[in-house]
């Protein structure tokens, strides 16, 4: 969806007497450089999830009105055209907002804002700290049902833990109108996971908090669809092996599979392993015998032949990530000087690197919110789709690649 009217400020009437259009660019309004702000709005105009005035600016130290801040939530969220269109009149004095009236309406619909009851939602009312705050929580798919004790202390108590107020500490004055500046600020620090959440598998709005976990450890049976499906083989992780005796009393290995988010104990029919697992972000194939033990483990799919397998990004050694904008990542090869767009699928399974000495030791279930500027990946394409997408990726986190790589 094309980000436009974001930011709109009817009071531009007073001045011109028509609203101003703005041209689709990623400048950053003067008035934020060198602030507080700048980083915020820098990221939120570059995701055309908002837009300053025409002169340039932004006005930070000013208030925003509710129909304002529904269009940049629901920018953040980014429904197609069709679903924005599709959301059903909601209120009875948008008359004057038309502008906002089906981002209004699509904010209602997912529950991310309510009216006054009587039908009406008064869009040029000032947002208080309080209300933003809940909105975002909203938007992140809790509710009522979600959180304990009372309005609005329990919406700003979970704004707190999800990180919405990191850069905003409301203190005592959320019932005080909100900035424009501040507003940024509490949508760039979530904006990532707002996105996540409505563009998952999982059902929007449900209330469940999926952040990243490291998945449950199962022993599959022979109908367990989710690791036999693909023609007798799998893609995923190794996060480790260890002797087991199988149930004709010989000692074989058992790896630890771990493929989207379930770690699966696996029983191979070798009694040593010839080739070590290696930590290093490549990603294993295994395939399995008519018993539904582990024939084979390898490290380079291609030797097993897949249906279908190709690396995307990081071929030699983990690429560097410069840039996020959604789902689309600037990556830049080990050795390289140009760097290039990489796409992610919107359901691909995402592996996270995780630490112990300093070294990689295995790896857990991650997300897309994870993977910022600085990040390192090695990126796969496991499924015919005719596109160059990739629908696997394996990373090691800014912080990590900071201290540890």
């Amino acid at each position: 969806m094309r980000k436009t009217l974001s930011f709109i400020l009817v009071s531009m009437l007073l001045v011109t007497g028509s609203i101003s259009a703005f041209a689709a660019d990623t400048t950053i309004p003067s008035d934020v450089l060198g602030t507080k702000y700048e980083t915020a709005v820098k990221k939120l105009v570059e995701k055309e999830i908002v837009k300053g005035y025409s002169d340039g600016t932004f006005r930070p130290e000013q208030p925003i009105d509710r129909a304002e801040v529904c269009s940049i939530i629901v920018n953040a969220i980014d429904p197609s055209d069709a679903e924005l269109n599709a959301a059903k009149s909601a209120f009875s004095d948008m008359k004057e907002y038309g502008w906002a009236e089906r981002f209004v309406n699509y904010a209602a619909e997912k529950g991310v804002v309510s009216g006054y009851g009587d039908g009406i939602f008064k869009p040029s009312n000032n947002v208080t700290y309080n209300e933003i705050a809940t909105m975002l929580v909203k938007a992140m798919g809790y509710s009522d049902k979600d959180l304990s004790g009372t309005y609005p202390a329990s919406y700003v108590a979970k704004a707190q833990e999800l990180g919405i107020l990191k850069d905003v500490p409301i203190g005592e004055n959320g019932d005080n109108a909100a900035t424009r500046g501040d507003v940024a600020m509490m949508v760039s620090a979530v904006s990532e996971q707002i996105y996540d959440k409505y563009h998952s598998e999982s059902p929007e709005g449900n209330g469940s908090d999926d952040k990243p976990t490291t998945g449950s450890s199962v022993t599959p049976s022979d109908n367990d669809a989710a690791i036999f499906k693909d023609a007798g083989g799998a893609f995923g992780m190794i996060n480790g092996y260890s002797k087991v005796v199988d149930k004709d009393g010989s000692n074989v290995v058992q790896i630890e599979f771990l493929m989207n988010g379930e770690t699966y104990k696996l029983n191979t029919d070798k009694t040593d392993l010839s080739d070590p697992i290696k930590y290093d972000g490549s990603l294993y194939y295994i395939k399995f015998n008519m018993d539904k033990t582990v024939k084979d483990i390898y490290q380079n799919p291609n030797e097993g032949r897949p249906k279908h397998y190709a690396v995307l990004a990081g071929s030699g050694d983990w690429a560097d990530v410069s840039d996020r904008s959604k789902r689309v990542l600037t990556v830049t090869e080990a050795g390289a000087s140009d760097s290039k767009e990489l796409t992610i699928l919107n359901d691909a399974v995402y592996y996270k690197a995780t630490f112990d000495g300093g070294s990689i030791d295995g790896y857990e279930k991650g997300s897309l919110s994870d993977i910022d500027a600085g990040a390192k990946i090695r990126a796969y394409d496991v499924t015919d789709d005719k596109s160059a997408v990739a629908d696997v990726v394996v990373y090691v986190t800014k912080r990590d690649a900071e201290k540890y790589l």
